[in-house]
């Protein structure tokens, strides 16, 4: 999602086991642009009752995770759920990354199932950072370096997010996973 009137930014990636990851993620970025009236920490667990509300109505809803960021004057706040990443990159060094949430290979926290609450992190923003949001399907295959190197070389964000998928395809990978990703130039 990228909302740049309100400054609004997220991903979501659905959760595969048990079943229905896909219509989870799309109701959680649905809910979130319906429900967002300036406050993250409000917004996501209403976001979290919207998809367990309507898992009961429909039971091929699942689960999914959630990383979004707002962005207001001089700085980003980022609600976090899951596994999906949120780094902030300033003059070629990563100043923010958000911690997976899980434990042996099991998400510990998502919407729709397991939400404990979103993680908040708040930072400072200068004009020339880099805000990244990205699914697990590129931070599994770039790691923390090479994302930080990429922003570096390529500068502008439709570059960043070209080459970052471009670079993916060409890699061996264990598993497809959705590979979503928003870059947000300050």
């Amino acid at each position: 999602m990228v909302e740049d009137k309100l400054g609004l930014y997220a991903v979501a990636d659905g959760v595969t086991m048990p079943y229905g990851g896909g219509p989870a993620s799309r109701l959680a970025i649905s809910s979130l642009r319906s429900l967002f009236k300036g406050d993250l920490a409000e917004t996501i667990p209403q976001v979290n009752r919207t998809v367990l509300e309507e898992k009961k109505k429909s039971p091929g809803i699942g689960s999914s995770t959630l990383t979004a960021a707002q962005v207001t004057d001089g700085s980003v706040r980022i609600a976090h759920a899951g596994d999906s990443s949120a780094f902030l990159i300033r003059e070629n060094t990563m100043i923010l990354k958000t911690a997976p949430q899980n434990r042996e290979g099991f998400l510990t926290n998502t919407i729709g199932e397991y939400f404990e609450g979103a993680t908040l992190y708040n930072k400072e923003i200068k004009s020339g950072d880099y805000l990244i949001l990205a699914t697990d399907g590129v931070t599994a295959v770039l790691n923390h370096d090479e994302i930080e190197d990429i922003v570096t070389r390529q500068k502008e964000p439709k570059k960043i997010v070209e080459y970052s998928l471009r670079e993916i395809g060409r890699r061996p990978r264990q598993y497809r996973d959705d590979r979503s990703m928003v870059v947000v130039e300050v």
